[in-house]
């Protein structure tokens, strides 16, 4: 299996780091036409949802719903996650061997 473990203060760190972006949202809004240019302050909130929810790996251990809706189709794989082990800040799910986009094919 793979263990994976959220670093402790993570979120606290990212929520200081979102306080400081959107307060300079909110400065930086007032020089730029919202009709030229995408609302940096809903860009900003998206980035803290999108945040939020990587975060809680209870959310990526409901992949399983996935893995068992799949597990017979060919061609498609998701590994199994084990949730009775899972928690908020801790997923365990089957270790599958692959080759990193970093490295080359």
């Amino acid at each position: 299996v793979a263990v994976k473990v959220q670093r402790p203060g993570v979120r606290a760190v990212m929520a200081q780091d979102i306080d400081i972006m959107r307060s300079l949202a909110r400065h930086i809004s007032r020089f730029i036409k919202t009709d030229q240019f995408v609302d940096i302050r809903d860009v900003v909130e998206e980035l803290w949802q999108s945040f939020r929810e990587e975060t809680n790996f209870l959310m990526e251990a409901q992949l399983d719903e996935f893995y068992h809706n799949h597990e017979h189709v060919p061609g498609i794989s998701c590994p199994r996650s084990y949730l009775e082990l899972c928690t908020e800040h801790i997923v365990v799910m089957d270790y599958v061997e692959g080759t990193s986009v970093a490295e080359p094919a």
